[in-house]
């Protein structure tokens, strides 16, 4: 950032104003300020802008992928109920317990 810019921002108006405006000659140098100021304000507002961008493309990235992860969960929570579905009509057995564990356990931490 340069010392004009800061120096603007830290001080009052007045004080850099009178800072800016100590000698006579330097009321032609009015235009050049009010240029340079607006030339840094143009790329610092460029600057916010670009990072406004770039976190909305990161929000908008991950929403997706949150709605990608929670249909996949979904698909999951289907085929179990599928599974167990088919698994009432059998004997009770170690390999579907585990799978309803899992199913559980994955739901658990999914939805939290």
């Amino acid at each position: 950032m340069t010392f004009l810019l800061y120096h603007t921002m830290t001080t009052p108006a007045s004080q850099a104003v009178a800072d800016i405006l100590r000698q006579p000659d330097d009321l032609l140098k009015l235009a050049s300020y009010r240029k340079k100021l607006l030339k840094e304000k143009a790329a610092l507002d460029a600057k916010l802008q670009e990072g406004v961008k770039t976190q909305l493309d990161a929000t908008r990235d991950a929403l997706l992928k949150l709605q990608a992860s929670r249909a996949a969960v979904g698909m999951v929570k289907e085929e179990m109920m599928a599974v167990e579905r088919l698994k009432g009509g059998m004997e009770e057995g170690d390999a579907f317990e585990k799978i309803t564990r899992v199913s559980i356990s994955c739901q658990a931490v999914c939805m939290s």
